[in-house]
């Protein structure tokens, strides 16, 4: 039986979210569904 991979999202696009998004690519069984720029929203507000 397989697995569905497990979706991750990053809160915050800063410099320290292409090393996340790189180290989730390495795992098999996740998966990166959505990244968002922290305080967007908030200025938006």
């Amino acid at each position: 039986m397989s697995q569905r991979p497990l979706g991750f999202g990053i809160w915050g696009t800063g410099m320290i979210a292409e090393f996340h998004a790189r180290a989730l690519a390495e795992i098999w069984s996740v998966k990166l569904v959505a990244s968002i720029r922290a305080g967007q929203s908030a200025a938006c507000r």
